[in-house]
């Protein structure tokens, strides 16, 4: 499968019906104040470790140096914290 994407220079692409999009049109991006404050801070470096790694699916995953996980919602509230020593819930 073969896909093309072109990029506006001119400023010529907001007219309505245009069919082409830019490739970050299909994500919508934003700060992650709440995270940030949590897991890059220097409390929360001490406590949880370097982030080191980010995913995202059905909730935010951020990975750290000391190998945990935490876990956070859309509205960036930590939910859970996976690692060892934790205790799980069911």
């Amino acid at each position: 499968m073969l896909s093309q994407f072109t990029v506006d220079t001119q400023g010529s692409g907001d007219k309505e019906g245009d069919e082409e999009h830019a490739p970050w049109d299909v994500v919508k991006w934003s700060k992650l104040k709440k995270v940030t404050t949590q897991s890059f801070s220097e409390a929360g470096k001490r406590t949880f470790g370097r982030p080191v790694c980010l995913t995202v699916g059905a909730l935010i995953a951020i990975g750290t140096s000391k190998g945990l996980v935490l876990l956070f919602d859309y509205q960036q509230t930590l939910k859970s914290i996976i690692g060892q020593g934790t205790a799980g819930k069911f």
